[in-house]
């Protein structure tokens, strides 16, 4: 009896042994599939910089990376429907998404799919998942995904009323998000001028002065051609009085009529 109850003993102990065996091998074989890992969840970027986007991968055949296959993709913000394919690392060849072509290229290739994207555009900003495969690893592909935000540039304008000279001065525009805060500033200078209905008065009073100054003008060279006229016609009229009463007095006709 007593040996029968160690025999039992031993064979406990020794599927125990196994079951944990098993689940050891079992653990171990999953630790060592593929995983994907995004080292960020979430990135943001100002237009027209560049941004790394990071995937970082681990597999069981490390040494075997010539079958290596990456794959981003991208589903924009603005266009959720219909997601495009970024970049693909295939059998050692990258092929682009067209529209990409020189803005889009991994910096670590073999051993890391990050990516990096210049010249950032609002069209950019969405969902990218990065998906990993290494053949002949039999296990599903590692995806991982994060989100970029690209901020756009925006414009804003301050209107003024009513200025006067106490409006001039410095004016600072300052603008902040999570990336910094800039500030420019304006220097904004008002010369007073005369109000209006006395400058428009001024020049009624200018215009009239001028109008006057040509009429008095005129009337001046009208009465100085009108009386050189008069004087010659006086002159003319006083040749012709004289010629009419003029006595002519002729020596020879005179003798002639006394003999």
């Amino acid at each position: 009896m007593t040996a029968s109850l160690s025999s039992l003993t031993a064979m406990g102990a020794t599927g125990r042994w196994m079951f944990w065996t098993l689940c050891v091998c079992f653990t171990a074989q999953e630790n060592t599939a593929l995983r994907v890992t995004m080292r960020e969840s979430s990135l943001e970027v100002a237009r027209g910089d560049f941004v790394i986007l990071p995937c970082s991968f681990y597999t069981s055949a490390s040494n075997h990376l010539s079958r290596l296959n990456i794959i981003w993709t991208l589903t924009p913000f603005s266009s959720p429907e219909a997601p495009i394919q970024v970049i693909v690392y295939d059998h050692g060849q990258v092929i682009e998404d067209p529209s990409l072509i020189g803005r889009v290229g991994f910096t670590g290739l073999p051993l890391s799919a990050d990516i990096m994207l210049n010249d950032t555009r609002v069209s950019d900003a969405g969902i990218y998942r990065c998906m990993v495969n290494n053949p002949p690893e039999i296990t599903d592909p590692g995806i991982g995904e994060l989100v970029l935000s690209v901020l756009g540039e925006l414009s804003g304008s301050v209107q003024i009323v009513n200025v006067s000279s106490q409006t001039s001065g410095l004016y600072r525009c300052s603008a902040t998000n999570t990336l910094g805060t800039e500030n420019c500033y304006i220097n904004l200078s008002i010369y007073s001028t005369p109000d209006s209905p006395s400058g428009i008065l001024q020049g009624v009073l200018l215009t009239l002065s001028m109008c006057l100054l040509l009429l008095a003008l005129l009337v001046l060279v009208l009465w100085l051609h009108h009386t050189g006229q008069d004087g010659r016609l006086r002159k003319g009229r006083g040749d012709k009085d004289e010629f009419y009463n003029e006595i002519r007095y002729t020596p020879s006709l005179m003798k002639r009529s006394f003999v």
